[in-house]
């Protein structure tokens, strides 16, 4: 049950803003100015609490301005969401509120250490998900004992290793 908490958190933080805005007509592509990615108004506040609360009809108008394949990637997590126990649901809240609070860059290193996992095979995945749960639970003194030992660097390629400690952006103080 950990893992599809996991995968959910990482699925969901990997979306990005789940109000996006609808998908903007095809033109030229434009130069884009690097702006950081927008702070969560109350960072006490998590956007996945914040889809939940909306009426019905709001939440469904979202839904619908979404490109299909995220809209349907949303509503299977959602449902996924509403079976995952409290307690792993509220580990979740606290992930989300915690990769708002962070600084933009440190927000772009957890969201790309989510992709990076994403392209792995699913045995590595599945490594790298229970080594971040294992991590998370560990004080920073144990996680870089952990991250300096000779099983760690032989159970995980450097690649892996610089995911999982961007991952680790989650849990490392500010």
């Amino acid at each position: 049950m950990r893992l599809l908490l996991q995968t959910f958190l990482i699925g969901f933080l990997s979306t990005g803003s789940i109000l996006a805005a609808p998908p903007r007509a095809a033109s030229a592509p434009k130069p884009r100015a690097e702006k950081p990615p927008a702070q969560h108004a109350n960072p006490a506040r998590s956007p996945l609490k914040d889809f939940e609360k909306l009426p019905p009809e709001q939440r469904q108008r979202a839904l619908e301005n979404m490109p299909e394949r995220r809209r349907e990637r949303l509503e299977r997590q959602m449902e996924r969401l509403q079976q995952t126990p409290p307690e792993q649901r509220a580990r979740m809240e606290q992930w989300a509120t915690r990769l708002q609070q962070l600084p933009p860059e440190r927000q772009q290193r957890v969201r790309s250490a989510i992709q990076e996992m994403r392209q792995l095979p699913a045995d590595r995945q599945a490594a790298l998900r229970q080594e971040f749960q294992a991590q998370s639970e560990m004080s920073a003194e144990q996680r870089k004992a952990r991250t300096d030992s000779k099983d760690y660097k032989s159970a995980f390629s450097g690649p892996e290793r610089k995911t999982l400690t961007n991952l680790n952006e989650l849990n490392a103080p500010d």
